[in-house]
């Protein structure tokens, strides 16, 4: 029975690690981006919104744009090297 109090813990630090991304300031919620870091307003303007987990993505939409223009110039570069 030990290990199911280990897996509490494991649990309660990754759901405390979870819940540190988000804060209230003037009423306002904000999250954290996981990428650039910044307390940015939890609305749709500035996170997307993943309608079938029911939640706020965890990247900004300026950070995750910009993945995605990179993965695009990285699998053109990519096929380009190979034709």
């Amino acid at each position: 029975v030990a290990g199911s109090f280990a897996a509490k813990m494991r649990n309660r630090r990754a759901l405390a690690v979870r819940w540190s991304r988000f804060r209230i300031v003037e009423g306002e919620r904000e999250a954290m981006c996981s990428s650039c870091s910044e307390w940015l307003p939890l609305a749709e303007d500035f996170f997307y919104f993943n309608r079938s987990m029911g939640c706020y993505m965890s990247e900004c939409k300026f950070c995750q744009n910009t993945a995605r223009v990179e993965r695009r110039r990285n699998g053109k570069a990519l096929q380009s090297q190979a034709a």
